[in-house]
């Protein structure tokens, strides 16, 4: 059977989740559910490119931090592409801080998920766009909105004249299609004909895209385990720097 996932591309994505002390297992979940590890780089129609998928916002968004960054390295560098997903993961993260302040919510829909699905719902839907997500379901159904709303309001941008923040509002239908177009053609029909209120459809977005990357690790977790005993065993034949202790006869 074919490998899902190359032992160069796994030495490769190990090599950077150790020098940034970060998951191997996320870095190699993300890249699979992506870019089907590596085999689907540029979809036709997607203004998204590479292993990570990078678009022109998010790599300007990098490079405004500090880490330079180019489609041209979206598109052909591997290991460039899984060090700018971890420093956009940071970025998304301290963003999404900011945007819960401001909507009022915590994230306590995200609790029973791993960090992995919380960091790829960042990367699919940016930090203001999984903010909004929780706040159709913190806001619930009422006698005005029986269903719930997918319209959501902050408290965000500031008056330079007045110094006082007013209210942001996002687009209802921004929200409801930036999750159906994340979502498998039978998650997409039980979303839109399946569910019957907002903040049910978004907890069903929520954990299809858990169910996703757990497909995800299914197909690539023998890869993990094969290419992780294959360096054990490397190591254990070949120690660093092929010491040989001075108290084992010769």
């Amino acid at each position: 059977m074919a490998e899902m996932l190359k032992k160069e591309d796994y030495n490769k994505l190990k090599k950077v989740a150790n020098s940034n002390n970060f998951s191997l297992e996320e870095l190699t979940y993300i890249y699979g559910k992506e870019s089907s590890f590596g085999t689907d780089l540029n979809r036709k129609g997607s203004s998204y490119h590479g292993s990570f998928q990078f678009g022109k916002d998010a790599i300007k968004t990098l490079n405004e931090a500090g880490f330079s960054f180019t489609l041209k390295d979206a598109k052909e560098d591997l290991p460039k592409s899984a060090q700018a997903y971890i420093h956009m993961t940071k970025i998304n993260n301290q963003k999404f801080d900011e945007f819960k302040r401001q909507y009022g919510i915590a994230e306590g829909e995200l609790a029973d998920y791993s960090s992995t699905t919380k960091n790829y719902l960042l990367h699919q839907q940016g930090a203001s766009g999984l903010a909004s997500i929780l706040k159709t379901i913190s806001q619930g159904v009422n006698e005005q909105s029986p269903q719930g709303n997918y319209e959501t309001t902050r408290i965000g941008l500031l008056d330079i004249e007045t110094g006082e923040r007013g209210p942001v509002v996002r687009k209802g239908s921004t929200t409801r299609n930036k999750m159906i177009e994340n979502l498998t053609k039978e998650q997409k029909n039980y979303f839109i004909n399946t569910t019957k209120t907002v903040p049910e459809a978004s907890r069903y977005f929520i954990q299809s895209v858990d169910d996703q990357l757990n497909v995800v690790k299914s197909k690539v977790e023998n890869n993990l385990r094969k290419y992780e005993k294959d360096n054990d065993d490397v190591g254990f034949f070949f120690p660093d720097n092929n010491f040989i202790s001075e108290d084992i006869p010769v």
